[in-house]
């Protein structure tokens, strides 16, 4: 049994004793319920005298599961009386990647853009987006490099500009806490006497959907 503060790591088996907002509660190990943490609340201020209390109903739970006769549903642990509760860590958002976030935004604008705007404009963003070495949101600094190196300045910024507007939806969306790739505009700088020239700027239409998103 292991009388704690902290979130460390219990050996198999352990119940650990810890404090949470000033009141005691048992950290019943995750192999017991597929891998998930689960606490068994005391209800009980964190004192000396409570804790010799918490500890020994920690020292029953681990002679219990040792000896295989673990109560599942914690009844015999106290869990019907009025300051017992077992609450199930919160699971956490799943992280999406750029091609996620990508896929979700072409979903939404497909209400607004013509279909062929989707198959041309869209699809070859999306195109770029699987050429990435990595796709992850944390790594926006490579992404800008990768696409700086290996695209024209004008094709190089016409996807960040993209990517930039869907991360600002992602964002207001409470999908992603901050955009990467907002700061980023003077990275992508142009040769305004080319680029009327380049086959691979905007379209009027492309553009309309980018300022759509400012």
């Amino acid at each position: 049994m292991y009388s704690q503060t902290t979130t460390g790591k219990l050996p198999k088996g352990a119940v650990g004793v810890q404090s949470f907002q000033g009141r005691l509660r048992l950290r019943l190990p995750r192999q017991l319920f597929n891998g998930k943490q689960q606490y068994l609340y005391l209800g009980l201020p964190d004192t000396t005298v409570n804790r010799k209390v918490a500890e020994a109903k920690a020292k029953i739970i681990e002679a219990d599961i040792a000896f295989e006769r673990f109560d599942y549903t914690l009844a015999k642990y106290g869990k019907s009386q009025p300051n017992l509760a077992v609450l199930e860590s919160p699971q956490p958002k799943p992280i999406l990647n750029l091609a996620e976030l990508w896929a979700r935004y072409t979903e939404v604008r497909s209400n607004d853009v013509s279909e062929t705007t989707l198959k041309l404009n869209y699809a070859r963003v999306a195109s770029h987006i699987n050429k990435l070495p990595t796709k992850s949101l944390e790594d926006a600094i490579a992404i800008r490099d990768y696409l700086i190196k290996h695209n024209s300045p004008y094709t190089a910024k016409r996807i960040w500009i993209q990517l930039n507007a869907c991360c600002k939806w992602a964002k207001r969306s409470k999908l992603i806490a901050d955009n990467p790739f907002s700061e980023m505009a003077e990275d992508f700088k142009l040769n305004n006497n080319r680029e009327s020239e380049d086959i691979d700027s905007f379209s009027k239409q492309e553009m309309e959907v980018v300022i759509s998103e400012e």
